[in-house]
C-alpha cells in the first residue's frame, strides 16, 4: 500500500510538471514562407508552418543532479550521530524551456529583465527526521518528533545580468506515506547498524504544500594575483517559504574563491536549489572553487518541529532564529560534450528547538552533469 502511494505521488507530481509546463508555449525562430497559398491554407487550419518545417527548437534537457546529505557515516566523519535532521536525498532534472514570446514577456518583462535567461526544473526528494536517541522507543516530551517528508516539485528560474530569481512549488506528504521509516530501516539493516526504535511516534500523514521564492545577486568577479590568478565573487540572497511545511524568511551570503569559477549564482544545496541558468566557461576543460556561506533564517512555522497542522502529534518548541555556516568545494570537468560536476559541503546549524543538546552538523555530497548547447 505504501509502495503504491509512493509511485502514485511521483507519477502525478512529476508527470504534471513535465507535461503541463510545455503547454505554456512553443516558441521558435520565425521562418520565411515562400508559398503564399500554402501559408494561407495553413492559417485557415490554425497551424504554424514551423510545425511542418521542423524549425521549433522545443524544450531541451540541460542537467541531471543527485544530492545526499547525512549527519553521520563517512559523509560527516567529524560527528557520527544519527539524530534530528538525519538524512535526505534529492534528484533534479533541468530544462531550457521553449516558451513563446508572449509567455516569456509575462514571466520576465523585457523592461525589467533585459536579455533574460529562463530555466525550468523538476525535483524529487525525501527527508528523514528523528529524535535525539533513535534507540529510545518513546522519546521524551520536548524532543524532536520523528517525521518523514517525500515530495515532488517544479521550479522556474529567471536571470538578467547579475540578478536571479527562483520560484518553486513542492507537493508531497508528511508521515508514514513518506516511506522515511522504510528507508531508514533499510539502511540500518546493514551490518554494524542498530535499529531505530521510535518510528511508532512519528507525525501523522498529511498532504504537504510549500512555495519557495528566492532572489540572488552576484558581484563581478575579482582577479587575485592578476591575470591567470584566482577568482573571487560574492552572492547575497533573500527569500521566503510559505505553506503548511514551512513559514520562514531567510538571508545568506556566499563567497567563492577558485579557478575558472562558473557564471552562476552559487554552488546549490540539497535543502535549497541550484542555479540552472548559469554555466561554466567553455574555454577551459576544468574549473574548481572553495566556498563559504553564512546564513540566518526567521522561522514562523516548521511542521517537523511543531507537528501536524490538522491532527494531534508529537511536537516541540522551535527556535525562531536559526543560524547556519557552510563550507565546501566544487569541481568541474569536460565529459561527453557537457560538464561533470562534483562537490562536498559541511554545514553547522545553531539550535533549532528549545532544549536541544549539541549543535547539528551535516555532510553533503553531490554529483551532476550539465549539457552545454
Amino acid at each position: 500500500m505504501q509502495g503504491r502511494s509512493y509511485i502514485g505521488l511521483i507519477a502525478a507530481a512529476v508527470g504534471t510538471a513535465l507535461i503541463a509546463a510545455p503547454a505554456l508555449g512553443q516558441g521558435g525562430t520565425p521562418a520565411a514562407v515562400t508559398n503564399a497559398e500554402t501559408s494561407a491554407d495553413l492559417g485557415s487550419l490554425d497551424l504554424d508552418p514551423r510545425d511542418l518545417e521542423g524549425e521549433r527548437d522545443g524544450w531541451r534537457f540541460t542537467g541531471f543532479y543527485v544530492w545526499h546529505q547525512n549527519d553521520g557515516s563517512i559523509i560527516e566523519p567529524l560527528d557520527d550521530d544519527d539524530r534530528h535532521y538525519s538524512a535526505a536525498t534529492k534528484i533534479e532534472l533541468t530544462f531550457d524551456p521553449d516558451f513563446d514570446a508572449e509567455t516569456r514577456e509575462f514571466l520576465a518583462p523585457a523592461d525589467k529583465w533585459p536579455d533574460a535567461k529562463l530555466a525550468f526544473g523538476v525535483v524529487l526528494a525525501q527527508h528523514i527526521y528523528t529524535s535525539s536517541d533513535i534507540q529510545d522507543r518513546d522519546p521524551p516530551a520536548g524532543d524532536r518528533p520523528y517525521a518523514g517528508y517525500l515530495y515532488a516539485g517544479a521550479f522556474l528560474q529567471r536571470r538578467s545580468g547579475n540578478v536571479h530569481d527562483h520560484f518553486e512549488l513542492d507537493v508531497g506528504v508528511v508521515g508514514s506515506w513518506s516511506l522515511a521509516e522504510d528507508a531508514q530501516r533499510a539502511i540500518h539493516g546493514l551490518p554494524g547498524q542498530y535499529e531505530p526504535q521510535g518510528w511508532g511516534t512519528q507525525l501523522a500523514n498529511e498532504l504537504a504544500i510549500n512555495l519557495r521564492v528566492q532572489r540572488s545577486w552576484k558581484s563581478d568577479v575579482a582577479q587575485i594575483g592578476g591575470d591567470g590568478g584566482l577568482e573571487l565573487d560574492a552572492i547575497p540572497r533573500l527569500g521566503f517559504d510559505v505553506g503548511n511545511v514551512f513559514i520562514r524568511a531567510n538571508t545568506d551570503v556566499t563567497v567563492r574563491l577558485g579557478k575558472h569559477i562558473p557564471d552562476d549564482f552559487g554552488p546549490g544545496r540539497l535543502l535549497d536549489y541550484r542555479d540552472a541558468t548559469g554555466s561554466w566557461s567553455e574555454e577551459h576543460g576544468w574549473g574548481a572553487y572553495v566556498y563559504g556561506r553564512v546564513g540566518m533564517r526567521a522561522v514562523g512555522r516548521n511542521i517537523f518541529l511543531e507537528g501536524n497542522t490538522f491532527a494531534n502529534s508529537r511536537s516541540t518548541s522551535p527556535e525562531r532564529l536559526v543560524g547556519e555556516v557552510e563550507i565546501g568545494v566544487r569541481a568541474r570537468f569536460d565529459l561527453f560534450g557537457g560538464d561533470l560536476v562534483a562537490g562536498y559541503g559541511w554545514t553547522m546549524n545553531t539550535h533549532e528547538y528549545k532544549g536541544q543538546g549539541d549543535r547539528d552538523t551535516l555532510g553533503s555530497v553531490m554529483l551532476g552533469w550539465t549539457k552545454r548547447f
